[in-house]
C-alpha cells in the first residue's frame, strides 16, 4: 500500500525509493516531471517511453536554467554541446575520478540521456 493507503505499489527497492522520495521533495517542475516518470515507470499502466521522456523533462529543468538559459527552444542537447565545449569552465562538487571536478563524468551520463 502506497502510505495514504490507495492503492497496492509494486516492491521497488528501499533505498531507490528513498532516494526518489528525496529527489522530489523540492516543489518545482523538475520534482513534478520526476514524480510523473516514477509513475509512468512503476505505476498501475506502466509506459516506460513516457517514463523515460518525463525523466529526461527532468533534468532539463534543473540543467537547463543553470547551464543554458538563454538558449531559444533549449534542450537536453543544447546543454550536453555546451558542457562539451565550455566544460572547463565548469566544475562539479564532486571531485570525479581524477580528482579535478571535471564535468566529463556528467556529460558522459547526459550523453545516455540524449543517444
Amino acid at each position: 500500500m502506497d502510505p495514504a493507503g490507495r492503492r497496492l505499489v509494486r516492491r521497488v527497492d528501499a533505498t531507490a525509493s528513498a532516494a526518489f522520495e528525496q529527489a522530489k521533495s523540492p516543489a518545482d517542475t523538475a520534482s513534478e516531471e520526476l514524480d510523473e516518470a516514477w509513475q509512468r515507470a512503476y505505476g498501475r499502466e506502466p509506459d516506460p517511453s513516457d517514463a523515460w521522456d518525463h525523466a529526461i523533462k527532468a533534468v532539463e529543468a534543473v540543467l537547463i536554467p543553470i547551464v543554458v538559459p538563454n538558449q531559444a527552444k533549449p534542450t537536453l542537447g543544447h546543454v550536453v554541446s555546451h558542457l562539451d565545449r565550455h566544460g572547463l569552465l565548469w566544475k562539479l562538487l564532486l571531485p570525479g575520478p581524477n580528482d579535478d571536478y571535471s564535468v566529463e563524468p556528467l556529460v558522459a551520463m547526459l550523453r545516455l540521456l540524449v543517444a
